[in-house]
């Protein structure tokens, strides 16, 4: 069974047979992110594609652990974004950070 559920700012994508979830969207007044090790008791292990993409007053991100970033342009026009901070599993997809012009503390 999988599901969606909406945690303040962020949706997450609970997957229960694999008991984990993903980040799957923010809202649209989402501005300091701290994305956590756990939801709900599962596993948070990735970000989706697309899943800040477009959210026009997002600040700050930061994530505790390691996070699968799933496919590209994963903070695309995130036009007001400076700091981003965690731990990425793989490679950086393409174009993840694409068009974020305040971008100025990177960490991951």
């Amino acid at each position: 069974m999988r599901t969606e559920r909406i945690d303040e700012d962020v949706k997450y994508y609970i997957d229960k047979p694999i008991k984990s979830c993903y980040v799957s969207s923010c809202g649209a007044s989402a501005k300091n992110v701290v994305i956590p090790e756990t939801y709900m008791g599962y596993d948070v292990v990735g970000i989706q594609e697309n899943a800040f993409s477009g959210c026009k007053n997002l600040f700050d991100f930061s994530s505790c652990k390691n996070m699968q970033l799933s496919g590209s342009l994963v903070f695309h026009n995130c036009v007001l974004l400076t700091k981003v901070y965690g731990q990425i599993c793989g490679n950086l997809p393409d174009k993840s950070f694409l068009n974020c012009m305040s971008l100025n503390e990177f960490s991951f």
